[in-house]
């Protein structure tokens, strides 16, 4: 494949790439597999994505309050490892601990059942959640908090469809994931542009830096001169003009010869 073809498909490749290039983490606790993943989005607040598998052979239960998050709990920490605070309203909203709100005894409790090969999904921006102290963040932990009842209470679990096709009718089911259960994960943010500061030592020369006198060991006036480094002209080869005039006398000859035939 030619070379300009070849460049302009590696600049659709690159064309296809997200601003912001997100690994995904992972944790595994009893067959429980928690995800999560950062990346900046075109607006350039970072994007997280995050997830909770089941992939045990068991049916894992939970109660929340109701919120968008399900069970997920977030703690963002800055360079020092300290917890940045979130914002009031989102915590409250998103039933989150940061928040030591008393209580509600009026608010109806939600179930979450996720029975094996189910999974519970819950992305947001880190911008809404921290505002502008989002930017103080380097790494984020997710955890699922998992709370229900103990070993000896039954779950009812309703009819299931998978995709396919199989259903499992409705039944009874050992709590194997009592109490408090927890499965979390820490995921580092992307680095964006003024996030940080280049280090102090950032300006200062390398450990070897090249001799000084490497650019001038040749003296400007011992350059070797420019004719040297052009090819030679070739000898002169004779002019064809000289062929050219020499030849008309002879086509003015044969021309007279083939007439003189035909007056005979």
């Amino acid at each position: 494949m030619p070379a300009p073809r070849l460049l302009i498909l590696y600049l659709a490749l690159l064309a296809t790439i997200p601003s912001g290039i997100a690994d995904v983490v992972t944790t595994t606790k009893d067959g429980i597999i928690i995800a999560a993943e950062a990346s900046v989005g075109a607006n350039g607040w970072t994007h997280i994505t995050c997830s909770l598998t089941n992939q045990s052979p068991y049916t894992l239960a939970s109660v929340h309050t109701g919120s968008a998050g399900p069970c997920f709990q977030f703690s963002l920490l800055d360079a020092k490892g300290n917890r940045v605070p979130q914002d009031k309203h989102w915590s409250i909203n998103h039933r989150q601990d940061d928040v030591n709100a008393p209580a509600n005894p009026r608010v109806s409790y939600n179930r979450v059942i996720l029975t094996p090969s189910e999974k519970e999904e819950f992305n947001f921006d880190l911008e809404d959640a921290y505002g502008k102290r989002a930017v103080e963040g380097r790494t984020l932990e997710v955890k699922w908090k998992n709370l229900y009842g103990g070993s000896d209470e039954l779950i009812d679990v309703g009819q299931k469809t998978y995709p396919d096709g199989r259903v499992v009718p409705a039944h009874e089911e050992a709590n194997h994931f009592p109490g408090l259960w927890t499965v979390s994960v820490s995921v580092p943010l992307p680095k964006r542009g003024g996030d940080e500061k280049p280090a102090p030592d950032s300006d200062l020369p390398s450990a070897n830096p090249p001799p000084e006198k490497t650019s001038q060991e040749i003296p400007i006036n011992k350059a070797p001169p420019l004719a040297t480094s052009t090819p030679k002209n070739p000898p002169p080869s004779p002019n064809p003009w000289w062929w050219a005039l020499l030849a008309i006398p002879a086509l003015f000859l044969a021309w007279l010869g083939l007439r003189s035939r035909k007056q005979t």
